[in-house]
């Protein structure tokens, strides 16, 4: 099978190559559950194209879906990991903070984040309008 996002290598490591990950093997099963799945959220909802004004309603509407499967803990989690991420990028440039964080970007962020707070609560249309 061909895994083509990063979210589907994650999976397979996670659910059959366990040895790859020796951190993956300490975790309590809650922990594991709770890696698992945000991994899923990172299969089926990008949220870089969503700040990037490339998702749809559509999109919004997959999250919510997943968010009434898994709850709100794993997405809370998906939009931490997804925060470190972001923080992360060009960090091999630097140890002094978060070159990719800056005001700009930051708020783009931010945006996102408040956009998604009503995932419970606002249909898929009125959040993508907002």
């Amino acid at each position: 099978r061909e895994h083509r996002t990063p979210g589907d290598v994650l999976a397979m490591l996670m659910s059959h190559m366990t040895w790859k990950i020796p951190s993956f093997e300490r975790l309590e099963d809650e922990e594991c559950s709770l890696l698992e799945q945000a991994a899923e959220i990172y299969k089926r909802f990008e949220f870089v194209q969503m700040l990037q004004g490339e998702n749809s309603p559509y999109h919004i509407a997959v999250l919510q879906g997943i968010v009434r499967t898994h709850g709100m803990r794993a997405f809370k989690f998906y939009i931490v990991c997804m925060v470190g991420s972001l923080c992360g990028f060009r960090g091999a440039e630097t140890c002094q903070g978060s070159l990719s964080m800056d005001q700009e970007n930051g708020s783009v962020l931010l945006a996102g984040i408040r956009a998604l707070m009503w995932l419970e609560e606002a249909s898929p249309q009125a959040m993508y309008w907002g």
